[in-house]
């Protein structure tokens, strides 16, 4: 199929999006990098935000670009985390790690509204860590990611349903997947 298709402009997925009446959750991508290069991604991204009236969450793994665009549209924002060793990009030394130990949700808090860990952080050796809870008190909702239906990608669980079901039942709010109907059945289903 190459060339077949045109890749959709960020506009055109915003107005499919409005006519599908369904929200996006844009993902800023080394947005320190391009600020670095005078290319900031914020501007743009609220500028095309701006008026198109759809439920928005925007995403990013790195911190100082969340904390610069709360309060600046009509959405949320999900802090996303990486391995906890890991850091975010913005040259505090501050790791993933520290981000989601109690004090550290906390102070996510003050700018976000949700947090994005990968799985590994709500289930662990095949039991509920307090991640959920933690963010919960914190004041955050969570939607970990990535959930996928094929069996190399489900850890302990015997099927996709049943990993949703496990999750949904540790207290997550909402979840990263490439099978939206199966969160969905999961989730409305006992």
């Amino acid at each position: 199929f190459d060339g077949a298709w045109e890749i959709p402009t960020f506009d055109e997925i915003l107005e499919l999006a409005r006519r599908l009446g369904v929200g996006v959750i844009p993902e800023t991508k080394h947005p320190s990098y391009f600020a670095s290069v005078g290319l900031p991604l914020e501007p743009g991204l609220v500028a095309a935000l701006d008026g198109f009236g759809l439920p928005v969450i925007v995403q990013s793994f790195e911190t100082e670009n969340l904390r610069a665009l709360a309060g600046t549209f009509a959405g949320e924002i999900v802090q996303l985390f990486n391995s906890v060793g890991r850091s975010p990009a913005d040259g505090s030394g501050v790791t993933y790690g520290d981000l989601a130990s109690p004090s550290g949700l906390s102070g996510v808090a003050a700018y976000a509204e949700w947090v994005g860990p990968p799985k590994s952080y709500v289930f662990r050796d095949g039991a509920a860590t307090s991640f959920a809870e933690d963010a919960h008190a914190a004041g955050l909702r969570v939607m970990p990611y990535t959930f996928r239906r094929e069996a190399q990608f489900l850890a302990d669980f015997g099927s996709a349903i049943e990993e949703f079901r496990e999750f949904f039942a540790a207290g997550v709010d909402g979840v990263f997947t490439d099978n939206p109907d199966l969160a969905v059945a999961a989730r409305l289903s006992p």
